[in-house]
């Protein structure tokens, strides 16, 4: 009952935030996790396994509608939200954009003239693949790989309730809302009874903080970018806390040849690639396997 409710609500969000035309097209694909609009060019929609290329082409009324009602009829409302490229809607739904850059002295202030959008729908977590429950069973520091749209923030978000709802203490760094989908403080999605969730701040600010205030045994992540962020994995690692992360790649040996990738391999434990044709299907598992 719980589940038809959440699905009930999530349509009645849609329904209002999309034009008809939009919302006629997407209303019956079951298990919808992505809706992109671009200006002038086919409405694409995916769910968990597939991606929808629809009969429709999408106008600027499609994409003002949408900023209209994220908005409140207030584009001056969301102006901060513009420059991080995405606004919180509700229901965890959240709303990716792109367009013109508005700079201000030099700085980048904001955006204008939106010409493509990407509507995150908060999608169920279910449970793992039986292959994955060794690492589950004695975890250890666990990178997720996958091409883009290729389900590794899904098998993250699973793989934390698991290890959550074992009784280990997790701590969600979710700088963009991606993975609990987080509204007024309210997660749409069940990470679990032992999860801690931290929300739209920097990630890079939030490891050291996060380690001393809520003592966490693993640290979930989503799209680990750059040497800062991969020295703050090495900082947690020497901490005696292990972590779940993901990165975009279609190759576990491509990415580790990589500067600063390759310093993963002192800290990595386990490596899970995952295709995106089918979207989810698990490639390769490499288990326990440090100084790769």
């Amino acid at each position: 009952i719980l589940k038809v409710e959440k699905k009930i609500n999530m349509l009645k969000c849609l329904d209002e935030l999309l034009s008809r035309e939009v919302y006629w097209k997407i209303e019956n694909i079951r298990n919808l996790t992505e809706i992109r609009l671009r200006v002038g060019k086919n409405l694409v929609a995916y769910s968990y396994r597939k991606k929808y290329e629809l009969d429709y082409i999408i106008t600027n009324h499609d994409i003002q509608k949408v900023l209209n009602v994220a908005s409140g009829q207030s584009m001056y409302a969301i102006e901060n939200s513009l420059k991080y490229g995405f606004i919180p809607y509700k229901q965890g739904i959240r709303i990716g954009l792109v367009g013109e850059g508005v700079f201000d002295n030099g700085k980048f202030a904001s955006m204008k003239n939106i010409s493509s959008i990407s509507i995150r729908v908060p999608s169920m977590v279910g449970s793992i693949s039986d292959k994955l429950y060794p690492i589950i069973d004695n975890f250890k520091s666990t990178l997720i790989l996958s091409p883009p749209c290729s389900g590794k923030t899904t098998l993250l978000k699973n793989m934390v309730k698991s290890l959550s709802n074992k009784g280990v203490d997790v701590l969600v760094i979710d700088e963009r809302n991606e993975i609990s989908a987080t509204t007024n403080g309210i997660s749409y999605i069940d990470l679990g009874n032992y999860t801690d969730i931290v929300v739209g701040v920097p990630k890079v600010m939030c490891y050291e903080g996060a380690v001393r205030t809520m003592s966490p045994k693993v640290i979930a992540t989503d799209e680990i970018f750059g040497e800062g962020e991969i020295a703050c994995l090495e900082d947690v690692s020497r901490c005696g806390i292990s972590f779940i992360a993901t990165v975009h790649s279609d190759s576990i040996d491509k990415l580790l040849e990589n500067k600063p990738y390759d310093r993963l391999k002192n800290i990595v434990d386990n490596y899970i690639l995952l295709s995106d044709n089918p979207i989810g299907n698990i490639v390769e598992v490499r288990s326990n396997c440090l100084h790769l």
